[in-house]
């Protein structure tokens, strides 16, 4: 799993964007709770189409999840360990900032570029890694 972009950041990650390169696919996680020193997070997979209508202000937070299958996770020492949230979406343990927010990213370009080489089936680039699965 490799760190994209954080596509709302207030001071620390909120919403941030993940692809998973042996499969070409992209998560959207969403911190919701922090324990002393783990901070869980809710993710689904999403389309690039979703994550541009995100950042253009036509879908919020909560209609990128509903419906879809979600898991709820946290990333210790590099592992990322989740387990599936029962739920169809209507039904979320966030969100305190529902909409995006140009403001809060920080990374407004490198999210385009990262998208539109996507789109076109390009390699997307060189990203940090944040975990593996467990």
């Amino acid at each position: 799993m490799y760190l994209v972009a954080d596509l709302q950041d207030y001071g620390r990650p909120y919403v941030s964007l993940f692809i998973d390169k042996g499969r070409d696919l992209l998560y959207l996680f969403v911190r919701i709770l922090e324990g002393n020193s783990v901070q869980s997070y809710l993710f689904t997979g999403v389309s690039p189409q979703e994550i541009q209508e995100y950042m253009n202000g036509h879908k919020n937070l909560r209609a990128l999840f509903y419906g879809k299958d979600m898991s709820i996770g946290s990333f210790d020492g590099g592992i990322l360990t989740a387990r599936a949230f029962e739920g169809n979406g209507s039904v979320l343990p966030i969100i305190d900032h529902d909409t995006f927010d140009p403001e809060f990213c920080h990374d407004k370009l490198k999210v385009k570029v990262f998208l539109k080489r996507f789109n076109a089936g390009l390699q997307p680039g060189k990203f940090q890694t944040i975990a593996t699965a467990n």
